[in-house]
């Protein structure tokens, strides 16, 4: 079961039914992911692995040997076949305990499906929610009671180092990048293409919008369409599980935003059309769809 935040529309602040993808006040896009979910099954009693931590010498393994990229999935299963590897590992931490100036964190490996969880211990302090990068050595299978009295079972990491990171570096790290910066203009409003990003299950396409007429205007970020190889890629609703920075839907007289466009997955190496809609409040002026080809 998943104990969930309530979730508010951040065009006009209603509240959310659970699973909408669009809000039934303003009738905006919206994410239907939670932004951040603590399922209670797997929430360990922290005090147990602090006890543990207090009996252990943690000295590091004399080889330094690491585990490799395809055998992560495989600790989860069978942590102490790796016991005393190092591992370096990503994650986002939903449960935190501190104990002397020892912390122990309980992070997610699978971030969006609130999978694969591992216990880190760290002389750094970290608050739920955070993304970490983690360098340190596997101490075993850590073996404890829910907070509902069920057993858990995780592998247990001694940090070396713990740094904190982004939704971007740990769920979508870009594959290739490449530099647009092109812009089209009209009745004093100008839209940027300023590059485009591309990362295993999404494309963050980064805009920037200029209203130097004398009215407000509109930019419909939300209905914006991409072509590739004549089909339409579909706009992904992760940026607000993400919290990136979107391009805001009203531009004001005299004021220009910046912000990630998010769609699902597109080849990096071919070729697209991006399309923009766009409103003026001014009645005697007609925008076009903002276009642009990117190679």
């Amino acid at each position: 079961m998943k104990k969930s935040k309530k979730r508010i529309c951040k065009h006009c602040n209603a509240e959310l039914p659970e699973g909408a993808k669009v809000c039934p006040e303003c009738g905006k896009k919206v994410s239907h992911k939670l932004v951040w979910g603590i399922v209670i099954a797997v929430v360990v009693v922290i005090a147990a692995v602090l006890i543990l931590v207090s009996g252990n010498s943690n000295k590091p393994p004399k080889e330094k040997e690491y585990v490799k990229e395809d055998q992560i999935g495989s600790v989860f299963t069978n942590p102490d076949k790796y016991k005393d590897k190092y591992i370096k590992i990503k994650g986002q931490v939903f449960n935190v305990e501190e104990d002397n100036g020892t912390y122990v964190l309980q992070v997610w490996y699978d971030i969006k499906d609130y999978d694969k969880n591992f216990i880190v211990v760290t002389d750094k302090k970290f608050e739920n929610e955070d993304y970490i990068s983690v360098d340190g050595w596997i101490t075993g299978e850590f073996t404890g009671e829910n907070v509902v009295g069920g057993k858990v079972s995780c592998p247990q990491i001694q940090a070396v180092s713990v740094e904190k990171t982004t939704y971007q570096d740990v769920a979508a790290p870009t594959v290739k990048e490449i530099t647009v910066n092109k812009t089209s203009a009209q009745h004093g409003v100008k839209v940027t293409v300023e590059k485009v990003e591309f990362a295993e299950e999404e494309t963050r396409i980064y805009v920037k919008a200029e209203n130097d007429s004398s009215d407000t205007v509109n930019i419909y970020a939300y209905a914006a369409e991409a072509i590739q190889d004549g089909k339409q890629i579909g706009l992904s609703d992760e940026s607000y599980m993400a919290g990136y920075d979107e391009l805001e839907d009203t531009i004001s007289a005299g004021s220009s935003d910046t912000g990630i466009i998010l769609f699902k997955k597109m080849d990096p190496d071919k070729s697209f059309k991006l399309q923009l809609g766009a409103y003026s409040d001014n009645f005697d002026i007609t925008l076009n769809d903002f276009t642009f080809e990117i190679q």
